[in-house]
């Protein structure tokens, strides 16, 4: 990796195809109104010190390029300034969450 910025979300079909498209307007809200009106059932966990969204998403989908799915349901504007301490919304069903990005 050279000097720069560089992203490490970046390079991945599924982060280019959705975050770089314009339907991302609409699925991120969607899935902030879901979950907030329940329609999207989630649990709640607790970030530590150390740990970062796609950490967190590779543990809890099997994929890290997920990240932004926990950011939208927890209302996360920005990832990188997560605290320790910021409570999480985590989808239980990553399939469901998926579908509205279909």
């Amino acid at each position: 990796m050279g000097i720069g910025r560089t992203s490490r979300y970046r390079g991945t079909n599924l982060v280019e195809n959705l975050m770089g498209s314009h339907s991302t307007t609409f699925i991120i809200p969607l899935i902030t109104m879901y979950v907030k009106s329940g329609m999207i059932e989630t649990y709640k966990r607790t970030i530590r010190k150390g740990e970062r969204l796609d950490q967190i998403a590779g543990e809890e989908y099997g994929m890290s390029d997920y990240w932004w799915i926990i950011a939208a349901a927890s209302g996360i504007g920005f990832p990188l300034q997560v605290t320790p301490g910021t409570v999480l919304s985590i989808p239980k069903n990553i399939d469901e969450v998926l579908r509205l990005a279909q």
